[in-house]
């Protein structure tokens, strides 16, 4: 101990064993973290189904159209369903890669890698009111823990 300044930092690579006090308390949150990912990341594949309704709509619409034969009417009812495919498909690219992000997340998560990516993630996440707003601000105050910072230290030296 060092009686003229602050305590020096306590040197976690050595083993698990030497890992501070509440490691078990931070690895039950960043399992729960990890399980909450993955839940989010369902419920947004799930969503991401809707822009495939819309894709599909677009080209029955655009099919429609163009075996009807009108002349009249086809120019804006074939851009009308070229719109519904163009922004289903939009939905559906964000939604599912912001659920691969999620999925890949969770996975550092448990494994203790990609901090930084998780920490992205997690602030990303707080634009999506209000799941992810929540999951986003319990990552952020879990990963911002000098405990679970050294978690990952130890497990990014491994």
């Amino acid at each position: 101990m060092n009686p003229y300044g602050p305590p020096a930092a306590p040197q976690y690579q050595q083993h698990p064993q030497a890992w501070p006090a509440q490691t078990n308390e931070d690895e039950q949150h960043l399992n729960v973290l990890a399980i909450c990912h993955f839940v989010y990341a369902g419920l947004l594949g799930l969503a991401g189904m809707a822009g495939v309704v819309y894709v599909i709509l677009g080209f029955a619409i655009g099919a429609a159209v163009a075996t009807s034969g009108a002349s009249g009417g086809a120019g804006p009812a074939a851009a009308i369903g070229g719109l519904f495919a163009f922004i289903g498909g939009l939905v559906t690219l964000l939604l599912w890669g912001k659920a691969t992000c999620l999925i890949i997340s969770a996975m550092g998560l448990r494994r203790h890698r990609r901090r930084t990516f998780s920490f992205v993630i997690a602030c990303l996440s707080c634009a999506a009111v209000p799941l992810g707003t929540v999951l986003g601000i319990f990552t952020i105050l879990v990963l911002s823990r000098p405990s679970v910072k050294a978690m990952y230290a130890y497990a990014e030296q491994t």
